[in-house]
């Protein structure tokens, strides 16, 4: 079982079922079973590398207790280790002694529908423990408790260094977005937000690329040094339509190095259907500067905008979009407000720029929504997430 789940890939969710009608716990060494000097003995230390094995895959183990057949049932005690391995990998053991369907059937149904939560902790090497709580009835968490951080790096890794490799690196905690829109015929434009998480830190270098399916570098941004003075850093790529993989790596003023990987949908943008460029939020810029991204707004921020880009909406005049943030995607809203249209330099597209209220808002989440409308009838929707920062 250890090299079982050894030899799983890391990134892939994969089921495995044991099923045994007995599997011995390890034996204490203050007793002594008759019979042990001729058994298979499995020691503590067997369950500790299998733990630790486990705790790097991805794997969800079903452990399987099967009674004898004879209607007795099975004997507890012959599935000790077998409930013991379960708790080792944060899996699940089960006992059957009758019809096996409903496991079985439970097993196929847990396979059949779930989420995956990612999460972000501190930037600290060593232990710690996870305890995840769900509020759905009905669903169940299944996480492991042991929580490895793994060591932050103690030396400066060029940008040019991470940009190539998919390593990761922790040491200065990003974050990024991307938004993609039309460009020219055969290319598309991507828009490129990033910034520390931390406030107050100085960036010395920085870099942005765009890879495609094969791993390839198609695209890359290497800022002047001013570029890197805002927050957040905004950089642009142009590409073919097509899906990437996008990586911003940099190193601040204290030599702590960070990269980050998106998944970015670039187009493609056809004529003839209501399509979208990404939608980019932002807040009013100081002084001209009438539009300012952000990749959350603050408690600072009173009122949030929205730019987003319609393509083959038809005229511009009498198109409207209407702007909802819920809790949720499916929730109902609870701040509404509106955009208005002006053209693009291209004779099919347009520009929706509108403003919505942030100040009663609790930090947190959000659902963003966007319904673009010629009169009454929604001809597009496009949903994205809003962040409101605690300080």
């Amino acid at each position: 079982m250890t090299s079982l789940f050894q030899g799983l890939d890391t990134n892939v969710t994969t089921t495995i079922v044991l099923l045994s009608a007995a599997l011995a716990a390890p034996q204490a060494a203050t007793i002594v079973t008759p019979g042990i000097d001729r058994a298979c003995q499995l020691t503590p230390e067997d369950f500790d590398e299998f733990r630790s094995a486990a705790a790097r895959s991805a794997a969800h183990l079903y452990c399987i207790h099967v009674g004898d057949g004879t209607g007795t049932g099975a004997d507890p005690r012959n599935g000790a280790g077998l409930e013991r391995l379960a708790g080792e990998a944060g899996g699940q053991f089960l006992r059957i002694a009758g019809d096996p369907a409903p496991a079985m059937r439970r097993m196929v149904d847990d396979a059949g529908g779930f989420y995956i939560a990612w999460f972000m902790i501190e930037p600290r090497p060593g232990k710690g423990a996870v305890d995840v709580r769900l509020r759905r009835d009905g669903a169940t968490a299944r996480y492991r408790r042991d929580l490895v951080r793994p060591a932050v790096e103690s030396k400066t890794v060029s940008t040019r260094d991470m940009i190539r490799t998919t390593r990761e690196f922790r040491a200065l905690p990003l974050r990024a977005a991307a938004f993609a829109s039309r460009d020219a015929d055969k290319t598309a434009k991507v828009v490129v937000l990033f910034e520390p998480l931390e406030a107050g830190v100085t960036l010395a270098s920085a870099s942005a690329g765009l890879f495609d399916a094969k791993g390839t570098l198609v695209a890359q941004w290497e800022p002047e040094s001013q570029d890197l003075a805002g927050r957040p850093v905004m950089a642009g790529l142009a590409v073919a339509p097509g899906e990437y993989r996008l990586r911003v790596a940099a190193v601040d003023s204290r030599g702590r190095s960070g990269a980050v990987d998106q998944d970015v949908a670039v187009g493609p943008f056809p004529a003839g259907s209501v399509t979208t460029s990404g939608i980019i939020l932002g807040v009013q810029g100081p002084g001209t500067a009438p539009f300012v991204p952000r990749l959350q707004v603050t408690p600072a921020d009173t009122v949030a905008h929205v730019y987003v880009e319609a393509y083959a909406a038809g005229p511009c005049a009498g198109l409207t979009a209407t702007i909802e943030i819920a809790p949720a995607v499916q929730s109902p809203a609870i701040v509404r407000s509106a955009a208005g249209a002006s053209p693009l330099e291209t004779p099919d597209g347009c520009i929706l720029f509108g403003e919505f209220p942030v100040a009663a808002l609790a930090p947190g989440d959000y659902a963003f929504r966007i319904r673009i409308q010629r009169g009454e009838t929604v001809i597009g929707e496009r949903v994205r997430s809003l962040r409101k920062a605690g300080r």
